[in-house]
């Protein structure tokens, strides 16, 4: 992130330290179905999620990850010691992937969604086989398209919903201010 002051990229790498990307489980329901309910589901006029919903929701994540974290499937975001958020890739097809982020209202602006982007797209593009990486943010949402920018997404295109975002394989691996080894908790 460019313009930063030192104390700022002091704070963002020990912000990565504490984003620790794992395996949904059975114990997360309540905190799954917390993230997936509230005041932006209401805005995309999605229903809460109810408790039944987020059980399978994890059951399916859980097959998604098991032996193969992140690629495709679901995992926990994890910050403060608590589940605040799931991130997740799937294929769109011809090594092209698709990431979505989803956080708890009341952890909004704290790097989190940054943290864990950065993350999941240093895991990403060690596979040889991934040529890039695309995400869609709501038009109402300049804060998700500023946590693509800063890590390296442009904007391809927008439509009457949603701005659309890619991040194409660098012939480098991504180097973040808060770049450190990926801890995916087994």
């Amino acid at each position: 992130m460019t313009g930063n002051t030192p104390a700022q990229s002091a704070a963002l790498n020990a912000l990565a330290l504490c984003v620790v990307l794992r395996p949904l489980n059975d114990a997360d329901a309540d905190d799954v179905q917390r993230i997936y309910s509230g005041p932006d589901r209401a805005a995309q006029g999605d229903a809460d999620l109810t408790a039944g919903q987020a059980r399978d929701l994890i059951a399916n994540a859980a097959e998604a990850v098991d032996g193969v974290p992140l690629q495709p499937g679901m995992v926990g975001v994890t910050a403060e010691g608590r589940l605040v958020g799931t991130i997740g890739l799937r294929s769109a097809g011809g090594g092209h992937w698709r990431v979505g982020c989803v956080l708890r209202d009341d952890v909004w602006g704290r790097g989190y969604a940054t943290a864990a982007l950065q993350q999941v797209v240093t895991v990403a593009f060690r596979d040889p086989a991934v040529c890039s990486l695309d995400a869609k943010v709501r038009l109402d949402n300049p804060a998700s398209a500023r946590v693509l920018a800063k890590s390296g997404f442009r904007l391809v295109g927008q439509d009457d919903r949603f701005r659309h975002f890619v991040l194409d394989r660098p012939s480098q691996p991504p180097a973040y201010p808060s770049s450190r080894p990926v801890r995916l908790i087994p």
